[in-house]
């Protein structure tokens, strides 16, 4: 997926060469914003010890995530009243779900131009085992997740609701948006599906399913060889690194990486903390890597998608409708992997007749990376449901 992807698209190698480059080189450093967010230490969820690391981009500007973001609300309610088109209510944001060895700087650029246009506040998550949270999680009581718990899609989308429970994000301040790409992707179905089937308990503490979720080039079955590749071809470098550039050289040269991809690895790199060595470690942990990639063919997105869209859920969505929301599942033109028996299956299910959701299919002209490949058209689908 990653490599044909960017082999058969110029222009995607073009972009993504520069996309990675921008994070290599730190132009996309957290900006402070100039909004102010009180900042509360409290949490409503005992349950699990682990809060997954995150960030709020408010106005276009990065901000440092709070303990407690009960103030979340009111920062997307201040934010959109400085907008034409955003909304008073309360419950308006959205949260981005990163891919596969990435973390929530990925998605930063679609976030910061979603919120200047929308006035919607964006909650950008590192999921287990990436970036921050992969730190966390050592930090914390155990391996933060419970020693019996495996590393699965499903309890990936549960960490995201216990960290909502935790940012006190539940209620009629339940996000409205939920957006994920490739195994982001795949988590935010999950996390849907889970809040659609779910039986409630509190109406205070429960997260309600959201409004509007767009899942960004997420393709059912198992993952693309290439992504097999990289992970495969990671695992196996001694770690650290000296440079950012001997790791490049390492994927190039001994491994037969493609150069965007071995450029946009440098972005997961962090100074080591191992006693007498110095360079660089990577920011995710190869071995809830590992276990979510073996976890790709367990997940039946075809059949969560048909529940979700059937399922009369007891739990209202995060807005005035009825029904169970709307899916949006976004194609990628020039990724090979969506066969003519996919797209059939997909179609019957976005025509099912006694549907209590909808299913919007939307085909982009772009590799996997439609974030970068289609931008803007990618926002302009997803503007016009602000």
């Amino acid at each position: 997926m990653l490599r044909n992807s960017l082999q058969k698209s110029p222009t995607l190698s073009r972009s993504y060469n520069h996309f990675a480059n921008v994070f290599s080189n730190g132009i996309l450093e957290p900006t402070i914003s100039t909004r102010t967010l009180s900042i509360s230490s409290k949490s409503n969820c005992t349950d699990n010890p682990l809060m997954l690391h995150h960030e709020w981009v408010i106005d276009g500007k990065v901000q440092s995530s709070p303990a407690s973001a009960s103030s979340a609300s009111a920062a997307s309610s201040s934010s959109s009243s400085s907008s034409s088109s955003g909304s008073n209510n309360d419950g308006n944001v959205i949260v981005f779900l990163h891919g596969l060895l990435g973390n929530n700087k990925n998605l930063r650029t679609p976030a910061k131009k979603l919120s200047i246009e929308t006035g919607v506040t964006a909650l950008m998550i590192d999921l287990r085992g990436h970036g921050l949270s992969q730190l966390q999680s050592h930090n914390s009581i155990g391996n933060g997740y419970g020693e019996e718990e495996t590393h699965s899609i499903h309890n990936c989308a549960n960490d995201v609701i216990h960290t909502l429970q935790q940012l006190n994000l539940t209620g009629l301040s339940s996000p409205k948006y939920m957006c994920g790409h490739s195994f982001g992707g795949r988590c935010a179905l999950s996390y849907h599906h889970i809040l659609t089937t779910s039986t409630p308990t509190s109406s205070q503490t429960q997260v309600k399913p959201p409004q509007h979720t767009w899942i960004l080039d997420s393709c059912p079955g198992k993952a693309h060889s290439s992504v097999a590749n990289v992970i495969q071809a990671v695992s196996s470098i001694q770690m650290p690194v000296r440079t950012k550039q001997q790791l490049v050289q390492i994927l190039t040269q001994e491994k037969n990486i493609d150069q965007a991809i071995a450029s946009w690895m440098t972005t997961n790199l962090k100074q080591t903390n191992q006693p007498h060595e110095k360079g660089f470690d990577f920011m995710f942990d190869l071995e809830v890597v590992h276990s979510i990639l073996q976890d790709f063919t367990n997940q039946d997105m075809m059949q969560l998608l048909r529940e979700c869209m059937l399922h009369s859920s007891t739990v209202e969505p995060s807005s005035s409708s009825s029904s169970n929301g709307t899916i949006h599942k976004i194609i990628a033109s020039r990724n090979e992997s969506w066969t003519p028996d996919i797209l059939q299956e997909l179609n019957s299910i976005q025509n099912m007749q006694d549907a209590n959701a909808n299913l919007n299919l939307v085909t982009l002209d772009a590799g996997h990376w439609v974030h970068i490949d289609a931008s803007d058209a990618l926002l302009d689908n997803m503007i016009k449901e602000f």
